[in-house]
């Protein structure tokens, strides 16, 4: 129920008058008299008395029943038909006249919606005239308005009022004993332009006999929005407003959103949906992402401006060029037995709007590499060697960090030596200068004589026979540090 009136739809007449005696009966029970009974259908009508029956209705003349209002929708009974008038009622020139006039026109269905786009637009440039600085900023409500404006006015409510234009649709998808149905599908289409976008959307039914039927189920117009400044967004903020619209729909008809199929003009749509490579400004993107969250990109087709029907709803019409146009009927394509759509070629499609990627260039930093900076930093051995016992604790604590995120843990370890640090400082070096000395047959002949062998601790030291003397390590076996290197004079400066 809403409000006062319950509308329902079933398949037969014999289940029509179960339903409204049962619901009758049932709120009868708690005193709530429910009657002003409406069908399409006199049989229905005929079960119940005359006085139990809406005004202006009867099943004895049931085909010169008056029209009846059914939430706020002029329904013609007797054809079964939803009924559009657009005999507007005269109101002052105003902005609040002009207000008054736009909404007067209730059209759920969005029939009439491109004739009330150039209203609309009107109605925005009107309420705007008060809101820069300007002689306009002292216009009220009531004021009258500009009557360089009166022209164009005029013009539309002219449109509105030529010969009591009415539109009329069928209220039911499917005519009458269409038979069982083999295929369903929603298609929608979408278009642009700077003065407004609209969408509008059709069933397409096909039952076993392979006959065809296309029905009328929404359109929309709305004013282009004043942020989108470029005709690709205003196609754009289109394809998501059908998108949008069409989720309802199809969970109003109980269909699943792969039957949905979706057209488009715009090459740069089609370009943005199916886009994997490039990156775009934050307007295109967000759109881009809320149209691709609830269809697919493989769902979206191309179709020539002269075959799309939407392009009507981006543009003003009047009652006139909507009758002689597909808006209702829908296009011819949708009558195909099979629905072929123009492929076209996307390689070469420009898109606008595309952000350049910045090249990033990694460079991976060694601990040799951050002891080599240290190095030539400071002038003092003592110095060096402080920084870089600080270092290498900080490097151990971070690595312990990590560990334990991972569930390992081990012992604590005590700080930095300078001896350690002395030890890295020195394969920093000999990496710097022998860069596969882990290979000793790749380093410079002049060394071979000196037999040198890398120790326990990867550096490198003098061999030879004071192998079997009793001198200590150090002396025995020398450490080979490039003479060259920056930790080399910084040595040298230390003890001498």
């Amino acid at each position: 129920f809403y409000v006062d009136d319950g509308c329902a739809a079933v398949n037969t007449v014999a289940e029509a008058v179960r339903v409204l005696q049962e619901t009758r009966a049932s709120l009868g029970s708690f005193n709530i008299h429910l009657h002003k009974i409406i069908s399409n259908s006199p049989e229905v009508l005929a079960a119940f008395p005359q006085s139990e029956l809406g005004k202006f209705i009867s099943s004895k003349d049931f085909d010169h029943s008056e029209n009846q209002r059914i939430l706020g929708v002029e329904w013609q009974v007797a054809s079964d038909e939803f009924v559009v008038r657009t005999n507007i009622p005269n109101k002052p020139y105003t902005k609040r006249g002009c207000l008054s006039m736009n909404n007067s026109l209730y059209d759920p269905f969005g029939l009439v919606a491109p004739v009330l786009l150039k209203g609309r637009i009107l109605q925005r440039t009107f309420l705007t005239l008060g809101s820069e600085k300007s002689t306009a900023e002292t216009l009220g409500w009531d004021d009258p308005l500009p009557e360089s404006l009166r022209p164009l006015w005029e013009e539309w409510i002219k449109t509105l009022r030529d010969n009591d234009s009415t539109l009329k649709i069928p209220r039911g998808f499917l005519p009458s004993n269409f038979g069982e149905i083999t295929d369903q599908s929603v298609h929608v289409f979408s278009d642009a332009s700077l003065e407004g976008t609209g969408f509008v959307m059709y069933l397409r039914t096909v039952n076993t006999n392979g006959n065809i039927h296309v029905a009328f189920l929404m359109g929309n117009s709305r004013i282009a929005p004043q942020k989108a400044v470029s005709v690709p967004r205003l196609e754009l903020c289109a394809a998501l407003e059908a998108s949008q619209a069409t989720v309802k729909v199809l969970e109003y008809l109980s269909l699943p959103s792969d039957c949905a199929v979706y057209y488009t003009d715009s090459l740069v749509v089609i370009g943005y949906l199916n886009n994997t490579v490039k990156r775009f400004r934050r307007y295109v993107t967000t759109r881009v992402d809320a149209i691709l969250k609830i269809t697919k990109p493989e769902h979206w087709r191309y179709v020539p401006t002269i075959d799309n029907p939407a392009d009507l709803a981006s543009r003003p019409q009047t009652i006139e060029s909507l009758l002689e146009s597909a808006w209702l009927r829908g296009p011819v394509l949708l009558y195909e037995e099979q629905i072929t759509t123009e492929n076209v070629d996307m390689s070469e499609v420009e898109l606008p709007e595309a952000v350049e990627i910045p090249v990033i260039t990694l460079k991976t930093t060694t601990a040799s590499d951050v002891l080599m900076k240290l190095t030539t930093d400071y002038s003092s051995l003592s110095k060096l060697v402080g920084v870089v016992k600080r270092v290498l604790d900080f490097l151990h604590l971070l690595r312990e960090r990590v560990m334990r995120r991972k569930g390992i843990s081990f012992a604590g370890r005590p700080p930095t030596s300078g001896e350690l640090a002395i030890e890295a400082l020195i394969r920093s070096a000999q990496g710097r200068c022998f860069p596969a000395f882990k290979d000793l047959n790749s380093l410079p002949e002049n060394l071979h004589k000196l037999c040198p062998y890398i120790d326990d601790k990867s550096i490198i030291r003098v061999g030879g026979r004071l192998t079997k003397s009793t001198l200590s390590e150090s002396q025995k076996h020398p450490i080979l540090i490039p003479h060259q290197d920056p930790l080399t004079t910084l040595v040298i400066h230390h003890y001498h």
